[in-house]
């Protein structure tokens, strides 16, 4: 994902030199640095766990992270693709509320309700940042 995220970085700020004469610290300065170290330090953390003795680790809930990661990357990828972000964010939050709060017995409850708070998210991100700051997504 860090790779990913700095190359989504160096796209969105390629339009100015990155070296040389007329280049400055630019916005994407910062999150790339933050994304190289991310990388460098997950590398390290992979052989140094691979160096030591195998243990089995139990990671509890492992299919709701590897669902939330997989959602993300798909969100990231379709608001790339397509430029919808409001309806999309609503989509992701709808089906993260959904996953993590799901009961039995209780499922048309759990997605109606989930729905309903992804539709108030959504609807705040759009006031906030869409109408009040004329950000556009």
């Amino acid at each position: 994902f860090s790779a990913f995220y700095y190359f989504t970085i160096n796209k969105a700020v390629s339009s100015r030199p990155a070296y040389g004469q007329g280049a400055s610290i630019g916005s994407g300065y910062f999150p790339s640095g933050l994304a190289v170290l991310l990388f460098v330090l997950s590398l390290l953390s992979l052989l140094r766990t691979h160096r030591t003795e195998d243990k089995t680790i139990e990671v509890p809930f492992a299919g709701h992270i590897l669902f939330a990661a997989c959602a993300t990357a798909v969100f990231i990828a379709s608001w790339y693709l397509t430029g919808l972000f409001y309806p999309l964010a609503f989509l992701y939050v709808s089906a993260l509320l959904y996953v993590y709060r799901v009961e039995p017995g209780r499922r048309i409850f759990t997605a109606v309700t989930s729905a309903a708070v992804s539709a108030l998210v959504t609807a705040v991100i759009f006031l906030v940042f869409g109408l009040v700051m004329s950000l556009r997504f």
